[in-house]
């Protein structure tokens, strides 16, 4: 549910809730790194920081301000929740899946296409791995591969990406003038089902 007086404020290593009726802060929570990409999602923030040497994935609780758990992770792709973890394909184009209350790790498989780059979509309560040549589906427990066939009425090879309500992507924060950076926070869906859209567990 959007609230119109709540505004998410970025600045380099910090992420506040700007109540604009109150004209003050809810609250500011502080992360080790600086911050680069962040999203909200209901009532979540993800926040991606980077280190020196490596990206760390945060979550953070939006009505409280609290840090739930950082994890080091790269998300190259569209970040897909499903259930009680969220899924997504890092930089070497492993599939990585993570539990969405502890940010444990679930699995980190090697994807065994070869030349093309993959993606993944959530359908029918699968999830995808494809690219315009092949395509398999993912084990949502173990990340194994299994080849699979497209779903009908489906053409891998002329689509260029799939989101559904449980899919979203991270945008990255565009600097201005001064030291803070306001950011618009964009999310695609995940406000209609599963446990993290309205009613579940995070909506």
């Amino acid at each position: 549910m959007l609230v119109k007086a709540q505004l998410l404020v970025v600045e380099k290593k910090t992420l506040s809730r700007y109540n604009s009726e109150k004209l003050s802060y809810d609250w500011t929570t502080s992360l080790e790194h600086k911050i680069v990409q962040t999203v909200r999602v209901n009532t979540v923030v993800f926040v991606t920081s980077l280190s020196w040497k490596s990206y760390h994935l945060s979550l953070v609780d939006y009505q409280s301000g609290q840090l739930l758990w950082t994890v080091k992770a790269a998300p190259a792709s569209q970040i897909i929740l499903h259930k009680k973890a969220l899924y997504f394909l890092d930089a070497s184009y492993k599939v990585n899946g993570l539990s969405m209350e502890t940010g444990a790790e679930l699995f980190k498989v090697k994807s065994t296409f070869r030349w093309s780059l993959p993606q993944l979509a959530l359908i029918n309560d699968k999830l995808y791995l494809y690219s315009k040549k092949q395509q398999a589906v993912v084990d949502f427990k173990n990340g194994t591969l299994t080849k699979a066939r497209t779903p009908q009425g489906l053409d891998f090879k002329n689509i260029i990406t799939i989101v559904d309500e449980q899919q979203i992507n991270l945008h990255s924060i565009k600097k201005g003038g001064g030291d803070a950076s306001f950011a618009t926070l964009g999310m695609m869906g995940a406000a209609g089902g599963g446990d993290f859209g309205g009613g579940g567990d995070f909506g």
